[in-house]
């Protein structure tokens, strides 16, 4: 096997030479962008909106070139600020590449190092322990290959030992986590076992093994196969736990991908689509089929990679390109922690016509290996920051709560019963009292997980699969947007007060200075957002306050949201549009205190969020429905009533 190696060191360029393919080192590769990516409907071709998400082309690497060759972006590792692109050419002659791009700015990135491979496809990449893996195909020795190459503090490619043979003909994934090394090749092909030394341990036979990835804990190994497909689950010493038939998967020399979060599995299927998997029983929780679009063919559309977080999931399609679906989470199937999950089709983003041959959504970054298109990054703004070890749903029915180390997070006091109607409750925090409740303070929900541990004490108690230790779920409503207040009326520059007996309509648009009812007040919301730039929203006395179709966004960190009293409260959100089924938003920077409580009727319904403040939930009196999904840093319930999430 022979490869060049070509590694920029400050302003100069170094080139060790052990063969003769050059590689193209042109500046040019780096092509930083600006530009709005527009999502578009798969049936009319036409601009989607509002989605909720905007996308931006930020940056392109354009494929190098090994002897006349230009390689196509075929796959792609992600190791702190640094990507690691792996290219390779269809067909003959058989030659690949690697590049390593430092995206310490991802709007700038540098290529930092590359090394070709003239007689080797590259299909798979990892990183660990200060070296890359990679595994492909090799000609000269006529098999599958799995090996290494050194990397610099820096992340800069250095030297790499020959590589070692696997079983069949192609490599077509590596896995690593810490000392633990998994390769997968396809046809007659195995999941291998390896060391850092690339010396092969223990093998298990895999027809068609076309992808691994190992779990956010290191325990799990996970296998995509095809013909037909399927999903096969093993310890880290490689002793099988499950295996899961899905079908399809047919077209041999397919691309597929897996990735395991802490309660769910995402594989792609080739010319079966994708499908998500509970991953304790591998009841599929939702599919989509392949992608079919005029004058292509079904092998040239098939479903490469897919990718999930943030409630989105990423698809890679070949010359289908990338399409993009809403994930939504369905009822608790009983005797898991999985639920059953609804896909929507946003669109496809309209990113010129290469291949897309895989894709890997990050902390508000999509990455794509588009064929010869290159390598491309985009941001998701909007889009929940997700490591890759949180699962990736939206809730239906249910209360999150976010902060990842508070004491008493969810707080449960008196005689207050928490009821949450076919569904479940979260709580990321880590504490050994993450979950604390006394008295005779109740949960009721299908299912509650805790990231930690709980304390109760008295007679407090939990109705339902009580989870702990659980993976953490990231911000499910991470990607909604802030409203625009452009072409928004500004309704009132002083603050709105509405107290004694007054009755008031109040229209949508922008209140500078915030809204306060007291009194006998009675105010009705007309449907629309209500932007509150500073001051809050208060309700005091036996005000009432009536909206339905309704979004109130509050932007001040000063002031937070307080719904008290012995008045009436009914809200509703809108149903169509970004903001269908949100009744209160406030700014993901406000850390200002929300309370909802009082013993008048509370009827709000929707979703409640206030991702970095506290909330109080408080009911005395004719069980209140306050939201149907309650999203914040931190909850406590007090009282002496039930309180209700329901849709």
């Amino acid at each position: 096997m022979s490869r060049t190696w070509v590694a920029s060191f400050a302003s100069s360029l170094v080139a060790l030479s052990f063969g003769c393919s050059p590689i193209d080192t042109e500046p040019e590769r780096l092509t930083p962008q600006n530009k709005t990516v527009q999502l578009l409907s798969a049936d009319s071709q036409q601009v989607v909106t509002p989605t909720g998400l905007t996308l931006k082309l930020i940056a392109t690497v354009t494929p190098p070139t090994v002897g006349s060759t230009t390689v196509q972006a075929n796959s792609f590792w992600l190791d702190s600020n640094m990507a690691y692109v792996a290219y390779n050419n269809q067909g003959l002659p058989v030659v690949g590449a690697i590049d390593a791009v430092d995206l310490t700015s991802p709007a700038s990135p540098r290529l930092v190092s590359q090394m070709a491979f003239p007689t080797e496809k590259i299909n798979g990449l990892a990183v660990s322990q200060g070296s890359l893996y990679f595994t492909g195909g090799d000609s000269t020795l006529h098999s599958a290959v799995v090996g290494k190459v050194a990397l610099s503090p820096s992340g800069q490619l250095g030297t790499a030992p020959a590589p070692t043979r696997l079983s069949s003909y192609a490599g077509t994934g590596v896995a690593a986590r810490g000392s633990s090394f998994y390769a997968t090749s396809g046809d007659s092909g195995d999941l291998s076992l390896f060391d850092s030394s690339l010396k092969v341990g223990a093998a298990v036979a895999i027809a068609d093994a076309r992808g691994v990835a190992v779990s956010p804990d290191g325990k799990t190994v996970g296998v995509v196969s095809g013909q037909p497909g399927a999903v096969s689950l093993f310890d880290r010493a490689g002793t099988p736990i499950a295996s899961y038939t899905l079908g399809s998967a047919s077209i041999p020399e397919s691309k597929s991908t897996i990735q395991i979060g802490g309660r769910l599995t995402l594989a792609s299927l080739g010319n079966g689509g994708f499908a998500l998997l509970c991953t304790q029983n591998g009841a599929v929780l939702a599919t989509e089929p392949a992608v079919t679009i005029a004058d292509a063919s079904a092998e040239g559309t098939v479903t490469n990679a897919a990718s999930a977080g943030a409630g989105l999931v990423f698809t890679a399609n070949g010359a289908a390109g990338v399409y993009v679906y809403r994930l939504s989470q369905g009822p608790l199937i009983a005797g898991t922690n999985c639920t059953s999950d609804t896909l929507t089709l946003l669109g496809y983003l309209d990113l010129g016509n290469f291949s897309a041959n895989m894709v890997y959504f990050r902390n508000n970054y999509l990455f794509l290996a588009d064929g010869l298109g290159g390598f491309r990054i985009l941001t998701v703004q909007n889009a929940a920051a997700d490591g890759g070890d949180n699962d990736f749903v939206n809730p239906g029915t249910g209360l999150v709560v976010l902060n990842s180390s508070a004491d008493g997070a969810l707080n449960l006091t008196g005689n207050a019963t928490l009821s949450v109607n076919d569904g479940f409750v979260y709580v990321d925090s880590t504490s050994a009292r993450a979950l604390t409740a006394v008295g005779n303070s109740k949960i009721s929900a299908n299912a509650t997980f805790v990231a930690g541990k709980n304390k109760m004490t008295g007679n407090a108690s939990v109705s339902g699969s009580l989870v702990l230790g659980a993976a953490p779920l990231s911000d499910p409503l991470g990607w909604l947007p802030v409203p625009s207040t452009e072409g928004m009326p500004i309704v009132a520059t002083a603050a709105v007060s509405v107290a004694d007996n007054a009755t008031q309509t109040l229209s949508p648009g922008v209140y500078q200075k915030g809204i306060a009812l007291s009194g006998n007040a009675q105010v009705t919301l007309n449907p629309g957002v209500y932007y509150i730039t500073d001051g809050g929203l208060s309700l005091s006395g036996n005000a009432t306050l009536t909206g339905r179709g309704v979004l109130i966004y509050n932007a001040s960190t000063s002031s937070g949201i307080n719904l008290s009293g012995n008045g009436a409260v009914t809200l509703t959100p809108a149903t169509t549009g970004t903001y269908a089924g949100i009744t209160i938003f406030q700014s993901r920077t406000s850390t200002a205190p929300v309370s909802i409580s009082g013993n008048g009727a509370l009827d709000i319904r929707g979703t409640l969020y206030m991702a970095r403040a506290p909330l109080t939930l408080s009911g005395n009196a004719q069980a209140p429905t306050l939201g149907s999904l309650d999203v914040a840093d931190t909850i406590t319930v007090v009282g002496n009533g039930a309180i209700a999430l329901s849709q």
